[in-house]
């Protein structure tokens, strides 16, 4: 995904608006969150589309080597009929339709699903602890809602240890299972503390309305969710970030802007880079998404479009999030990650669809996958070669919706 000084004012115009910023001035009075009429992002986050930008990319099989039209199964082209675009994307996932006549095709995705869930399932967002915890008796019931965001902010304070650029510091190496274990130790303790803690902070309201003035975001978005949301919003949008994650870096890619790359190899189940939460979107209950910035300042109705083609949705929730462009490190970079096929036209029929299936598994070579739902990485699903492009996989109905706006 490119960045604002590799990318020309045509191609920003392309993504929905200029990545430069802009003076936002912060503070509730001023907060005014964006709304957007974005239907809900299907599959993980989204890059701008890939162009060829003059380097030799790599060599890959044909459209018509990698999907001859004669494998799709008479009865799918008559069950699909003219549908098109993103209907026909959910009428094939809606009804789990065993597409191929031949069976490498379909078993190489149930086997890409399958990785995918897994991944997912290892670290959900926890449940109720028991009674006699080692963290002591809990309460009963969650947290309640206008206190998460400040024990949230306590439970990282009191339960990690940062250095002076305020990264986290794990006791052993950066792993999946390390960080997915704290985050699940970090959102347990915020959604059920200790009753000493919590005591304490009944004692203390103005603890409270410092965490909702520093967080003017939450005003609106207490109105929409609950306890058990605001926990995971609050991890999200502090962007916590280990120290010692370096396996990365930035640099121009032959298939679109910039790209991720690995600086040695990468191994199957490492973990690559975290997914940056600049901007959170937020299914709303009337239609569309809100946007809000995570750090509370407003975000202007262009900024708001940018951001759509970098929004990685958060599976089994109503939120995604997006990273800025002009931001990134080696430890949070994953939404610069390209996909390797993109569809450039909304209306695409069932042939270009399964092209664009097959093209993206054979190149993609990790998953985003949340962490008790508190934040985002990117896995490596296949071993990454030292230099060897990062991609992922966004799936048919996400450059439909890319393609509608505008952005291909």
């Amino acid at each position: 995904m490119p960045t604002s000084h590799t990318t020309s004012s045509d191609d920003r115009r392309r993504r929905g608006g200029s990545s430069k910023k802009k003076n936002r001035g912060g503070g509730s009075a001023a907060y005014a969150p964006a709304t957007v009429t974005v239907d809900q992002m299907p599959h993980p986050p989204p890059p701008p589309p890939p162009r060829r930008n003059g380097k030799q990319a790599e060599v890959m099989p044909t459209d018509e080597q990698l999907w001859p039209v004669g494998n799709i199964k008479p009865s799918v082209r008559e069950w699909c009929g003219n549908m098109q675009g993103s209907e026909l994307i959910r009428e094939l996932l809606r009804n789990g339709l065993n597409i191929s006549s031949g069976d490498d095709y379909q078993l190489s995705l149930d086997k890409h699903l399958k990785e995918l869930v897994e991944y997912s399932a290892r670290f959900p967002f926890p449940g109720p602890p028991v009674a006699d915890s080692s963290e002591g008796a809990t309460l009963n019931e969650p947290t309640p809602v206008l206190m998460v965001s400040a024990f949230a902010t306590h439970t990282l304070d009191t339960k990690t240890k940062k250095t002076k650029a305020g990264k986290i510091i794990l006791s052993g190496p950066v792993t999946f299972d390390a960080l997915g274990a704290l985050f699940t130790q970090l959102a347990t303790l915020t959604i059920y503390p200790d009753k000493d803690t919590a005591r304490k902070f009944l004692q203390n309201p103005a603890s409270l309305l410092d965490s909702i003035n520093a967080n003017p975001y939450l005003v609106d978005i207490i109105r929409m969710t609950d306890s058990y949301e605001i926990t995971k919003i609050s991890f999200l949008m502090k962007n916590v970030v280990p120290e010692g994650l370096a396996k990365v870096r930035v640099g121009a890619s032959a298939i679109h802007g910039n790209g991720v790359f690995a600086e040695h190899q990468i191994d199957v189940g490492d973990l690559i880079t975290m997914y940056p939460c600049d901007v959170l979107a937020l299914d709303n209950p009337n239609g569309g998404m809100r946007f809000y910035r995570a750090d509370g300042k407003d975000l202007l109705r262009t900024e708001a479009n940018m951001y759509v083609a970098y929004l990685c949705k958060v599976e089994g929730t109503r939120m995604a999030i997006a990273g800025d462009p002009d931001k990134h490190c080696p430890a949070a970079c994953a939404h610069i990650i390209n996909d390797g096929a993109y569809i450039d036209k909304h209306d695409f029929g069932l042939d270009e669809a399964m092209r664009y299936t097959e093209k993206s598994y054979h190149t993609q070579n990790c998953h985003f996958v949340s962490l008790a739902d508190c934040c985002m990485v990117a896995i490596a699903t296949k071993v990454i070669q030292k230099d060897q492009e990062v991609l992922a996989g966004y799936g048919a109905e996400f450059w439909g919706h890319i393609a509608k706006r505008g952005m291909v």
